[in-house]
């Protein structure tokens, strides 16, 4: 019965327990997505600033909801107005 639950999960399958994400990537595989150093990853993980799955000590993962939301974090947005500075016009003596 647990091997049965297990492939159905491994397939995308719905099963008792929920759920299971057809799609997960490991620290390596979304810094590489992201194009970002592992080590950021892992820090944000430890930190908790990045949502992901901990499915033990060392065994991290990232559903399609969690690199969207990461992106939707991370996003960065233009100033609503307008903030920089100019320069006075030059006097030629």
């Amino acid at each position: 019965m647990t091997n049965d639950i297990a492939a159905q999960a491994l397939r995308g399958a719905t099963t008792e327990a929920g759920f299971f994400p057809e799609r997960t990537w490991t620290i390596a595989q979304l810094a590489e997505l992201l194009q970002v150093d592992p080590k950021t990853v892992a820090r944000k993980v430890q930190t908790r600033e990045w949502p992901h799955l901990d499915l033990g000590p060392r065994t991290k993962r990232f559903t399609e909801q969690h690199v969207a939301r990461i992106l939707a974090m991370s996003e960065s947005r233009p100033p609503t107005q307008d903030t920089t500075r100019r320069r006075g016009r030059r006097r030629i003596v």
